[in-house]
């Protein structure tokens, strides 16, 4: 079984409202980008990028060839979007 497969869009979509946060996202948001994004990279048959996921090593030396660098930078602005979402949900959550 290939884990890349095991989520869609839909079925994140649905782990985050009603698990985390109670805040379903539009299809156009920039968040359910940004994972379709990184689901691609990750899942891409390219040989540069499976070089890269299988050694490190040459990720480092080729970043823009493998898609490192791409992936990063993915992964950077969604860690971004969801941090600022889940602070204003901390602000506003209830304590108890």
């Amino acid at each position: 079984m290939k884990i890349a497969n095991v989520f869609d869009i839909a079925t994140i979509n649905g782990i985050w409202a009603r698990i985390m946060t109670g805040h379903r996202f539009e299809s156009s948001d920039k968040i359910l980008n940004l994972l379709e994004n990184l689901s691609k990279i990750s899942g891409s048959p390219s040989v540069l990028n499976g070089l890269g996921f299988a050694f490190p090593w040459v990720a480092k030396w080729l970043p823009n060839l493998t898609g490192h660098n791409r992936m990063v930078e993915t992964f950077n602005e969604l860690h971004a979007e969801v941090a600022g979402i889940l602070n204003v949900h901390m602000k506003t959550r209830c304590s108890g």
